[in-house]
């Protein structure tokens, strides 16, 4: 019974942290449309904010297809699987930015992954929630991993990223989004 009890606690719980994936994606989104130059080298692991965005998208795009056992990114995304894979690859981290799109179709793109997020937790269950999946990295390696610590991981990614284009705002002297969990949660009470 203790058991059931923690299945339904995790998928209420990542389902809370996918509607809060969006609300925070969004409002980061909106803050960055103030940077005079997205694209601009800012110091970032991806090169740049814009480079950071779109590899947070394409990664949410990248463990949507691996989940879904579709061997493809979602269509929403305009790269094939083997070209979002070798972005991972390069050595440069400026390929992110040169390969992103504008940051009015990313935010889109961000906000049909999310779509996609809520419907795969509507239709989840505890037993889905608990059991493994197979897939491909971006190297091609075969792995294996339970459905629900990934999605906590995909969640917590956005959550990383996000962080880092709050510290570039805020280098550039631009007012960065509130993204604490807490005020989501006011915000939507």
């Amino acid at each position: 019974r203790s058991e059931s009890c923690r299945a339904r606690k995790m998928r209420a719980h990542l389902i809370r942290m996918s509607q809060y994936h969006r609300w925070a994606g969004l409002r980061t989104f909106d803050a960055v449309a103030a940077l005079p130059a997205p694209e601009a080298a800012a110091g970032l692991p991806f090169h740049s904010v814009q480079g950071t965005l779109f590899h947070l998208v394409l990664a949410d795009a990248l463990w949507l297809g691996r989940i879904a056992g579709a061997g493809a990114v979602p269509e929403v995304v305009p790269l094939s699987l083997e070209e979002a894979a070798s972005l991972w690859q390069a050595e440069r981290p400026e390929i992110w930015t040169e390969k992103a799109p504008g940051l009015d179709a990313m935010r889109e793109m961000h906000d049909a992954l999310c779509t996609a997020w809520d419907g795969l937790l509507d239709a989840s269950t505890e037993e889905s929630l608990a059991a493994p999946f197979r897939y491909r990295n971006t190297r091609g390696d075969a792995l294996e991993k339970v459905l629900g610590p990934v999605l906590a991981h995909v969640f917590n990614h956005g959550t990383h990223h996000r962080g880092q284009v709050s510290a570039a705002l805020t280098a550039a002297g631009l007012p960065y989004p509130v993204l604490d969990l807490l005020y989501f949660m006011d915000a939507v009470a």
